[in-house]
């Protein structure tokens, strides 16, 4: 495969991931102002972990959800910089090694 097109198949994929916690994010939001069962906090950072913190990032500031809570923002950038750290070892695995 072209490395060309690999990348370009790699960055459509990465943004595509961002619109799952884009959604759950909203989804709480709109669930909080509803009073009904909310997505758990761990949930919300799990998906931050997996799929990648624009879309999360992106939801909370667009629909001021969890902006203020500061122990979930600790939480949101320690899974962030976990992922970081995690994508920069596997690029290195993959592209280096």
């Amino acid at each position: 495969m072209d490395k060309t097109l690999f990348y370009a198949i790699y960055l459509i994929g990465i943004s595509a991931f961002q619109f799952i916690p884009f959604i759950v994010y909203a989804w709480d939001k709109m669930q909080a102002k509803r009073g009904k069962q909310r997505v758990p906090e761990m949930t919300l950072v799990l998906l931050t972990f997996l799929f990648g913190g624009l879309g999360s990032v992106a939801s909370m500031f667009l629909f001021c959800h969890k902006v203020k809570k500061t122990s979930f923002i600790a939480k949101f950038i320690i899974a962030w910089g976990l992922r970081f750290g995690v994508l920069c070892v596997l690029a290195y695995i993959l592209f280096i090694l």
